[in-house]
This record gives structure tokens, C-alpha cells and sequence, in this order.
């Protein structure tokens, strides 16, 4: 395969595989293997790549020259034994016909699960060693302080790690994942250091070029970045500068947002000296805000959207992609893990299972629905993911000046209704199919409210005082595209203190 080929070859889907996070408990050996190519064995599956991550970067399953192993559970057992399960995953998906990348966790926060919903923190000892590398202050995992990428030491010392896990295995890619986690530069600093991750990038490249001479065939360079130029420029990822430089070949946008800047990328893209693709993350655990494990009228729409503005395939992050093989759960295991939520460990990851395999069966449909399929666009809320140490909560929210990436913060939801009924809350959703359907809006308190779709109104006016709005508007009033959405108290008050917190439209 040539370079070329390799870096415009198809990928519909793209795994970011949590593949630590994927290894259920009760399965070991040859059936622990199999149940993780358990989306990917799917009849007519769209899975093409798989972008596997193997923890949070500081700890490793082989004996390292330059991280620690694993010590705790099975994974010191592994190493131990010298049983390879990177390997025999990468070979698995190889034997598919699968690409296979290695995709590292730049600065993840050295917390690993051992089981579902359980996690051990482990301090590396290279922070240990230099605390004066890191980043301290802030709310962000005060315990283990992000790396400082402007130290130079920091930046050899990763791409160390990359060099090693490359060379040991022949990767068709490494995918730098800078949303887990930013910040990688001092807060208030990241865009006048951006050189540093362009070095570091460069590095990269360096490595990958390398391993292609040695093992005679393209090793291809993505990372994972925030979903808007804007974005990337507030974490101090200097984008363009890598692709002039030919430091990149793919680019993963975004993690939990359902909106990705595709006129952007696709405008710097287009005009690059070599070929660089572009594919957008959606993540069904660290979700948008609102809309976790949404109904599938609602993947429809994100996924339809997506198609229509140009992109050619999706990352997904965080699905259940290890057929659990639930009937296979020891009772000793039930017995310890008894619930996640309200339901019990085997009936979630069978709920997560069920789900998330028929979003994979509706991205085999392609650019077209069938006539009966309903289809849900919503509007970005900010925040999300479960994660205030990285953002504040959607309806107290204070600006997050540490990192852009996973926080969603240009989410045009919650919006504060203005007092005034002739001031109008101007919202933009993207609608990519058309015919009759329903808006609905939910707002924080009951109000009266009036609501315009591409400034006509929408009839018979509700004149009912609540929470709940629902109107049906006809085929005509709708724009393939970016439709305008204004909302409006029906009556004067002397100030508002209510928000709207989601609009949907349902296309029938």
C-alpha cells in the first residue's frame, strides 16, 4: 500500500478503543480477545479502523524501557507471564482486514479501571521525580498534575514511549489524543507556546518515518483535537502549521460535540501540500450534555448531519464495543459489582451492548434513510461528560480558561430567555432532511413563550404558562442547512431568570 492509498483508504468507522476499560473482568485468554472484536464482528459491520489505547499513557502492559508496568490485578499477571495482549489485538484486527493505530493518551490523568465504574490512581514516577514539569493550580486532578509540554524533557520523554510502542509493533499509525487530556502548555500561555507541540508533532513524524523505512510500509501520523480552528488555537495546537509541515495525516475532531467546524477544516484541508482526512468523534459515556445513551432518532441526526457536510466517516469513542458475553459473569463477580445505577452490572452492559450495536447496523445505511426512519436535530448544550473538575455545570457555568477541548463551551444552551417579548433568542441548528416535523423546547421554569423558524411564526401560538412546548411545523418552513431558531417571552417582565435548555426538531 502506498502512502497515498494508506492515507485516503475508507473509514466509515473509526474505534477509539478504551481497551483497558473493554476488558471484561470475567473472560480471560482466546474468549477475553474475541469478545473485544465484538463490534467489529458484527454482519456487515462499518467498522474499518480501529484506533486502540491501551490506558492512560504512563503505565505500560509489556516491560518498558521507559514506563512502569501495570502491578496491580491481572495486568501485572500479563506482563509476568509475558501474555501480549496488545499484540494479539493488533494481530486480531489485522486478520480482519482492519487498520490498526496506537493511540496515546498524551497526558492522560494515571487513573486506570480495574472494573467497571472502579478506578486506581498510580503516580507515575516521573512526576514523582519532577514535580517542577507539571502543571499545578486549577481544579484539574490536583493529585496528579497535568505534563507541561513546554519542557523539553517531558516532550523527549513521550515520544520515547511512542518510539517504543511503534517499533514492538507495526502499527499502520500512532493517533495522538490531546483530549486526553488538555491542557498540554500553561493555562493563559497555550497559543504564544504553541511551538512546543509543534516540535513535539514534528517529532512525531520523525518516529513514524522511521518505522516506515524499518518496517516497509506508510506509518501515518492523526491526533485528536479540539472540533473547532478556534479551539485548537485556545489549547495552543497550531493545526495549520502541521499541516504545512506536513507533521499530520488525520485529524479527529472533538470528542462529546455533536458540532464540528467542517467548513473550516475542510477549507485548510483542501488546500494542503499532501492529503489529510478529517473525521469527527462522537463519545456515548463522556456525552454532550443532556444526551447520554440519546434515543436513535437522535444518532440519525448527528450522523446525518455529519454525512452531509462532507465527512466521509466517524470516530466513536466510548461504546460498548467488548461483547460482554454477560451469561459468562461469575456470581462471585455479581456479588462485589452488584449495580451501575439502578440496574445491575450485567443488565447495563447489556442495555450499552444492545444499543450501541444498533447504531453501528444504522451507520450501515450510508447517506440515506428509509422513508419511515425519524430523525432528531438538536442544538449544543455546553459542558458535559460528567466532568466538573474539567468545566462547571451547564446551568451554573463559569467560562473554562484551563483547556477548550471536552467542554463544549461555545454550546449555544442553556440560553436566558430576554425580558422583553420583542427581543428574540437567536439560535442556529443544522437540519439536513426535510418534511413535516415537531420543535420542541424545554425551558427551565414554566413560561409562556412564541417561536419563529426561519422568522415564521409557529401556530396556533401556546398561550399555556409551562415548561414543555411542542408545535408542528410543515416541510416548507425548514432549510437544508442551518435553519434560525428565534425564541421569545410572550410578555414584558421586568427581568428573566428562565432558560432554554433544549431545542429539538423531529422530522417525521
Amino acid at each position: 500500500m502506498t502512502y497515498l492509498e494508506a492515507v485516503t483508504r475508507q473509514r466509515r468507522v473509526i474505534l477509539n478503543y478504551d481497551a483497558v476499560a473493554g476488558l471484561m473482568p470475567w473472560l480471560d485468554g482466546e474468549e477475553l480477545v474475541t469478545s473485544m472484536f465484538g463490534s467489529a464482528d458484527l454482519p456487515n459491520s462499518p467498522i474499518d479502523s480501529v484506533f486502540w489505547n491501551w490506558g492512560e499513557g504512563n503505565y505500560s502492559l509489556y516491560k518498558s524501557k521507559h514506563t512502569p508496568s501495570y502491578n496491580f490485578g491481572r495486568f501485572a499477571k500479563w506482563v509476568d507471564e509475558g501474555w501480549d495482549i496488545i499484540g494479539l489485538c493488533h494481530e486480531g484486527a489485522k486478520a480482519r482486514g482492519l487498520e490498526s493505530f496506537f493511540s496515546y493518551r498524551i497526558n492522560g490523568n494515571d487513573a486506570d479501571p480495574v472494573s467497571p465504574g472502579k478506578h486506581i490512581a498510580q503516580i507515575p514516577p516521573f512526576k514523582q521525580e519532577h514535580p517542577e514539569w507539571l502543571i499545578h493550580g486549577g481544579t484539574f486532578n490536583r493529585k496528579s498534575p497535568p505534563y507541561n509540554f513546554a519542557i523539553k524533557e517531558v516532550r523527549e520523554h513521550k515520544l520515547d514511549i511512542i518510539a517504543e510502542a511503534l517499533d514492538r509493533y507495526d502499527f499502520d499509525g500512532v493517533e495522538i489524543d490531546f483530549a486526553r487530556v488538555c491542557p498540554v502548555l500553561p493555562p493563559g500561555q497555550q497559543w504564544e507556546l504553541r511551538w512546543a507541540i509543534t516540535e513535539f508533532m514534528a517529532g512525531v513524524r520523525d518516529i513514524c518515518n522511521e518505522e516506515a523505512r524499518h518496517h516497509k510500509k506508510p506509518v501515518l501520523v492523526a491526533a485528536r483535537v479540539p472540533e473547532t480552528l478556534e479551539g485548537c488555537h485556545f489549547d495552543g495546537l497550531d493545526v495549520e502549521q502541521w499541516i504545512e509541515s506536513l507533521s499530520v495525516d488525520i485529524l479527529t475532531l472533538g470528542c462529546r460535540s455533536f458540532e464540528v467546524d467542517y467548513r473550516a477544516f475542510h477549507d485548510l484541508t483542501a488546500h494542503a501540500n499532501n492529503p489529510v482526512r478529517c473525521y469527527p468523534c462522537i463519545d456515548d459515556i463522556h456525552a454532550t450534555d443532556g444526551y447520554r445513551n440519546p434515543p436513535m432518532e437522535v444518532f440519525r441526526g448527528v450522523f446525518a448531519n455529519w454525512r452531509r457536510q462532507g465527512f466521509t466517516g466517524v470516530q466513536t469513542f466510548n461504546f460498548q464495543n467488548s461483547n460482554p458475553m454477560v451469561e459468562r459473569i461469575d456470581p462471585e463477580y455479581l456479588k462485589n459489582h452488584p449495580m451501575v445505577g439502578k440496574l445491575t452490572i450485567s443488565e447495563w452492559l447489556q442495555s450499552q451492548w444492545d444499543l450501541h450495536c444498533r447504531v453501528y447496523q444504522e451507520l450501515q445505511v450510508g447517506d440515506t434513510f428509509l422513508d419511515d426512519d425519524k430523525v432528531t436535530f438538536v442544538i449544543q448544550r455546553r459542558g458535559g461528560g460528567h466532568s466538573p473538575h474539567l468545566n462547571s455545570f451547564p446551568w451554573d457555568w463559569n467560562t473554562p480558561r484551563w483547556l477548550y477541548c471536552n467542554t463544549n463551551m461555545e454550546g449555544q444552551l442553556p440560553a436566558l430567555l430576554y425580558a422583553n417579548p420583542l427581543r428574540d433568542v437567536i439560535l442556529k441548528m443544522y437540519v439536513s432532511k426535510i418534511g413535516m416535523a415537531e420543535i420542541r423546547v424545554e425551558l427551565s421554569r414554566p413560561e409562556e413563550i412564541e417561536v419563529r423558524v426561519n422568522n415564521i411564526l409557529a401556530h396556533p401560538v401556546d398561550v399555556k404558562r409551562k415548561k414543555s412546548h411542542r408545535w408542528m411545523i410543515p416541510k416548507a418552513r425548514l432549510a437544508l442547512g442551518e435553519n434560525l431558531i428565534g425564541i421569545s417571552l410572550r410578555k414584558k417582565k421586568w427581568y428573566s431568570r428562565t432558560t432554554i435548555e433544549k431545542v429539538e426538531i423531529e422530522v417525521l
